[in-house]
């Protein structure tokens, strides 16, 4: 049993004990839907107000599910013998976090052990706890978060409106689940707002045992006032699938509205680069950058690692071919990314591997 209190603003009150006076049989009340909840992306549990007796008939039961509006399959149907007010349903469809779940009774076979007959009801709202999945590459909104620590949140002034996460400490967190279409390189791209401070994150993956590996830390500026909304970009290696990710602020004092996700491809790569070429690749230690422009212009060039963490940044100033020598050999075999970005924005990228001595 839970006891839960609600107290008048602005006061409060001490609890010494509380009695439980029979006042009438149990069969004088009649036996009723509480509440309905998923379990999971395949199951309902129904809370009634009193212990049924079992057995209690075949799947459906005469009970109905729907979803937005749309009947689905029971195709189980059971009842909790360690707490009979408790009755679990198993369904023939996968439930996603935007769904709306109705529950309806309409038989008379079903029971309470004082021998009353559950009472019919329609169309009760089930709770819906599947957790939002976002797709990636694709935008995740702040509040989208499944569980967050300290974090609160505020209508937004920001283009699209919806709401912010904003009085923010260090060490508060939010979790996510996103869904990455497809391994490699992505941007990272963070909506933010500060009036004075500077502020910065660190995205994590967390793995099934609650291990945390970080992708990146990035810093956001001050934009002068607390709807005042700016964008920072960085880069994060993803692999293919489901995906747990924590957001953790480092540095407070500021909003977030959202960050985004782009895959970087070389569809995304600047007409005016031609030749682009990392060799040897494979190799060992030293590696060539190689590329021709058509016309002058400045680059930023930066060797990532599999966590998108760089570890060579160079500015390339006023240049109109491309031929950089890249040293690996202070780090591990493995994957790498050199990533360019011409002077509009656009990014372009190629894979490098490192191989070990033998």
């Amino acid at each position: 049993m839970l006891l839960y209190s609600d107290t008048v603003p602005k006061a409060g009150f001490n609890l010494g004990s509380f009695n439980f006076i029979q006042k009438s049989p149990t069969n004088a009340l009649a036996t009723n839907y509480l509440s309905a909840i998923t379990n999971d992306e395949h199951t309902v549990q129904l809370n009634l107000n009193k212990p049924l007796a079992g057995p209690i008939p075949s799947s459906p039961a005469n009970f109905q599910l729907t979803v937005n509006g749309n009947a689905i399959a029971i195709t189980n149907t059971v009842l909790n013998t360690a707490n009979p007010r408790i009755i679990t349903f198993t369904v023939g469809y996968t439930f996603q976090s935007s769904d709306i779940i109705k529950i309806s009774y309409t038989g008379t076979e079903i029971l309470a052990q004082d021998g009353t007959v559950l009472s019919t009801f329609t169309q009760k709202e089930v709770q819906n706890t599947i957790a939002l999945v976002h797709p990636v590459p694709g935008k995740v909104q702040a509040e989208g978060f499944f569980f967050q620590s300290g974090i609160s949140l505020e209508n937004t002034a920001d283009m699209g409106g919806g709401q912010n996460i904003g009085y923010l400490d260090a060490g508060d967190y939010l979790d996510y689940y996103i869904n990455v279409a497809q391994s490699g390189l992505y941007n990272v791209t963070y909506r933010t707002a500060a009036l004075n401070e500077s502020g910065q994150v660190k995205m994590q993956l967390i793995d099934a045992n609650g291990n945390a590996t970080t992708l990146h830390t990035v810093s956001f500026p001050s934009t002068g006032g607390w709807q005042t909304w700016t964008t920072t970009t960085t880069t994060a290696s993803l692999y293919a699938g489901q995906q747990h990710i924590r957001v953790t602020i480092i540095e407070p004092l500021f909003n977030m509205n959202w960050f985004d996700f782009t895959y970087l491809t070389a569809t995304q790569e600047p007409a005016s680069l031609e030749g682009l070429s990392v060799y040897p690749n494979p190799g060992y230690s030293l590696f060539t950058l190689q590329a021709t422009l058509t016309e002058k212009q400045n680059l930023d060039m930066q060797v990532v690692d599999i966590l998108g963490q760089p570890i060579i940044s160079k500015p390339l100033k006023d240049i109109s071919s491309l031929q950089e020598t890249l040293d690996l050999s202070a780090f591990p075999a493995g994957q790498y990314f050199v990533i360019l970005r011409a002077e509009n924005g656009t990014l372009f990228t190629r894979k490098l591997l490192k191989l070990g001595r033998l």
